[in-house]
């Protein structure tokens, strides 16, 4: 008897439809599901309601019209009085704008209030489905159905809860609740609970969900909050604006109808609302401004709000969140185990002390293991907690997944984080292409390596730091996935020139069938140009190299007049990536386009002009003038991570080791992950004399060839070779191996500078002088395609004249001669020629 009934005129059964399909056959009582052609009759529907727990009425002028309306509800209120234990709840919701509270021909007893909710007019099938779904939570909670630990395992953050109640306590409105950590922390759990004991949301409410990642503009919030009910704009509407101020005022406009709703959302920030510095986006806080002081927003962000700006937005309330104490978390472990069925002993849990971190995720999967096997099972193997919960994204990944499913595991996993957020219905097709997808899904969500978005579960998103991960090392898609993914793009392509026939998809899938086309070289309409679509595709085409195709969109959103109408903030990001991809073509366009970050008066940004001057000097091989750039970008923002990481670079290319060392260094432990920042570390600390290398150092390079090893285990890349080639030769004085690995290297990625480089390196440590010159061949053969290796090369082959005698004059005039080197590195390199 936990069914809902659906009483509504014929005439809205477009409205009512959309409800009835999300509950489903199992969980609602709708006359196209349950009543078969001439069989709906007062028997049918006696029947039928014996199964039910809420009755819901939806308002219309023709309901209020309609006699069968009447019937049912007679019937639905004769079982209200006389047997309320076959019918719990009558549910009034007005869904006729035309039609007041006030209506004469409303019954009495709907006006004085069976439901929770004040009886209003609810335009959006979305959120009256959101209502009712609620009030169904209610009855199987009230009726000890479900028990509030199977919604919500939630425990501790007395502290952080009662800062809440204090300050909302305290009188001052507060229309945005933030709370700020890392995914998993628990930051939803407490806004829910903080909300909950402050009474200003039900227990039984779960607001819906939407997600922003860094790419994320006010467009995407506007269209994701009108996709779960609060407005009724479409991507082409929005993008039709052409002034960031009419897109704040249609914002505004949607946080309003929240409010009129008296619903809230929780929104997944990761750096699109809160920036890294601190504050809110200005457009977000704009509209914040403009919207009445009740509770409306709840964000769970990955940046902490600043004091400052907390201090000055009293509208705003702010909780950075840390791991759980130790009682906080045992206490979570004696409360999820009896969900579980598990009775844990007080020296159970001790036990756990030094093993668990209080990561809540972390305290679950451990009681989750002890449900899956027993207690002393997982006490015998404290290593499956700390290897699943490793601060590593690729150790995470390689304990979760068992070996004879990790191909199909990334490949679901380069699915799901390409997509962004994925319409359950479609992730639903592609777990049922082969069943270890179905098991690997499951885990995924054990580890939250996954999340669910929406209404009513309707998204799921890959958690953003594995998200980044994947899609930086640039996992393929498998082929079974991707002929789903091409079916469906090109019944999309068919009808893409229809607005009306384009509507019927939702927005994240439309993002990634245009993203798709853009990234196939593909003409869009022009009604789909909106900012956050070409951004992530030109973010994305920039990571595979595709640098002439960024030149060639930039190009033609400026041609169309879109890039002018995009916010400030997005422009800045485009033109960026366009000057970058500029430079990296070493074209003449650049100097004319990197003018666009030197207008200080419209607050554009001069430390990335530098940079950018930076960067084309270092690919004109111009290093002194590259460095002097950097350096005053430096001077402004000191851990600027692009100009940190550009040094480096272009110290390794003038052979200045010595230099690059603290540079590398703070780079490695910012990203101890990324090959890009392991590879320079490592080679640096292995021309150091062993005799000279600190105990931290030396665990530094095991530590490097571990996770360089097991990235390369998952997915073979060009560090690997280099690493483990140096390492065989600097560490393990093993020429044969270290030349062997390399060559192996070469072959396997024929336009890896770098390996050709280390295999050089290598051979001149060795004096193979036959292996030096095969690298600088391979190199030469490089240098039209790829200027930024024209000093390596120009340096190399001053070192292989030295070792092939060459007159000492003939070097020195050659090395004079080499453009790009300041007058420093031209002497360091004529020494090192004087000791060969």
């Amino acid at each position: 008897m936990n069914k809902v009934f659906l009483s509504h005129s014929s005439s809205d059964k477009s409205y009512v439809s959309y409800i009835a399909n999300q509950f489903g056959r199992d969980q609602c009582v709708y006359d196209s599901l349950c009543f078969e052609t001439g069989m709906k009759n007062l028997d049918e529907i006696f029947k039928e309601m014996d199964k039910t727990s809420i009755f819901v009425i939806f308002i219309s002028n023709s309901a209020l019209d309609s006699e069968w309306v009447q019937k049912e509800l007679a019937i639905a209120q004769d079982k209200l009085n006389y047997n309320p234990q076959k019918l719990a709840q009558l549910f009034p919701i007005i869904i006729d704008p035309v039609i007041s509270h006030t209506d004469s021909r409303i019954p009495d007893y709907l006006r004085r209030g069976f439901a929770s909710y004040n009886l209003r007019v609810i335009s959006s099938n979305v959120v009256a489905y959101r209502k009712i779904r609620a009030q169904q939570m209610k009855y199987l909670i009230d009726n000890h159905l479900l028990s509030s630990e199977d919604m919500e395992c939630f425990y501790g953050r007395d502290e952080e809860i009662s800062r809440f109640k204090k300050v909302f306590d305290s009188g001052n409105g507060i229309n945005c609740v933030i709370a700020s950590g890392f995914t998993g922390i628990g930051r939803r759990s407490y806004l829910l609970q903080s909300l909950k004991e402050s009474q200003i949301i039900e227990t039984y409410y779960s607001p819906p969900i939407i997600s922003l990642d860094s790419m994320s503009s006010i467009e995407d919030l506007i269209v994701k909050l009108s996709e779960i009910g609060f407005g009724n704009y479409s991507l082409e509407t929005v993008t039709a604006f052409s002034s960031i101020e009419s897109k704040i005022n249609c914002l505004v406009e949607v946080l309003q109808c929240i409010q009129n709703y008296q619903e809230q959302v929780i929104i997944y920030d990761n750096d699109a609302l809160i920036t890294k510095n601190g504050e809110i986006i200005y457009w977000f806080n704009n509209a914040l401004k403009q919207i009445r002081p009740e509770v409306t927003v709840i964000i769970a962000a990955n940046n902490n709000l600043n004091f400052y700006f907390s201090r000055d937005n009293p509208t705003v309330f702010a909780q950075p969140l840390s791991s759980l104490s130790y009682s906080e978390w045992a206490g979570l472990m004696r409360v999820y185990g009896k969900v579980r069925g598990i009775e844990l002993a007080p020296d159970d849990r001790t036990y756990f002390r030094e093993i668990l971190t209080g990561y809540p995720p972390q305290v679950k999967y451990c009681v989750d293991l002890m449900k899956e096997s027993s207690i002393e099972e997982v006490k015998s193997n404290p290593h499956l907690i700390i290897d699943n919960f490793s601060q590593k994204v690729t150790a995470i990944l390689e304990s979760a997944i068992p070996v004879e499913m990790r191909e199909d595991a990334y490949g679901l996993l380069a699915f799901a984080s390409s997509y962004g957020v994925v319409p359950t219905d479609l992730l639903l097709t592609v777990l049922r292409i082969k069943p270890s997808y179905y098991k690997i899904f499951g885990l995924f969500k054990t580890l939250t390596i996954c999340r669910y978005l929406g209404v009513a579960n309707e998204y799921v998103e890959v958690n953003p730091i594995i998200s980044d991960y994947i899609q930086r090392s640039h996992f393929s898609l498998p082929s079974d996935i991707e002929s789903v993914l091409n079916k469906r793009l090109s019944a999309f392509n068919e009808l893409i020139e229809s607005a009306d026939k384009t509507k019927a998809e939702d927005f994240e899938s439309i993002k990634y069938y245009l993203k798709s086309n853009i990234m196939a070289g593909k003409d869009i309409p022009q009604r789909f140009m909106y900012s956050t679509l070409y951004l992530s595709s030109i973010y994305d085409l920039y990571n595979h190299q595709k640098y002439q195709q960024v030149i060639s969109i930039v190009i033609k959103l400026k041609e169309t007049q879109a890039f002018s109408r995009y916010d400030l903030p997005v422009q800045i990001k485009i033109q960026g990536y366009y000057c970058r991809a500029l430079a990296r073509e070493t074209a003449q366009a650049f100097y004319t386009e990197v003018e666009f970050f030197s207008q200080e008066d419209n607050a554009k940004d001069i430390n990335e002009y530098n940079f950018l001057r930076g960067f084309m000097f270092r690919h004109n091989s111009e290093y002194g003038k590259a460095l002097e750039r950097y350096k005053r970008v430096l001077s402004i923002q000191p851990r600027h991570r692009s100009a940190m990481r550009e040094i480096v670079i272009v110290y390794r290319g003038l052979e200045d080791y010595e230099s690059a060392y603290e540079y590398a260094k703070t780079n490695y432990l910012s990203d101890s992950e990324n090959p890009y920042q392991i590879q320079p570390f490592f080679e640096i600390l292995i021309r150091k004399n062993e005799s000279e290398r600190k105990p931290e150092e030396e665990r530094f390079i095991n530590d490097m060839l571990e996770t360089i090893t097991r990235i390369n285990y998952t997915r073979p890349n060009t560090t690997y070779y280099e690493v483990l080639g140096q390492y065989h030769a600097y560490i393990k004085k093993d020429k044969n191996s270290s030349l062997s690995i390399l060559r192996e290297g070469i072959e396997k990625f024929r336009d890896s500078s770098y390996i050709i480089k280390s295999l050089f390196d290598c051979s001149e440590l060795f004096g193979d002088k036959e292996q030096m010159k095969y690298a600088l061949d391979q190199m030469k053969l490089l240098i039209d395609n790829s200027k930024s290796i024209k000093v390596a090369y120009h340096i190399r082959t001053a070192l292989y004249y030295a070792y092939e005698n060459k007159p000492k004059d003939f070097i020195c005039n050659y090395i004079n001669a080499l453009s790009g080197i300041n007058d420093e590195a031209k002497e360091r390199i004529k020494k090192r020629v004087s000791l060969i």
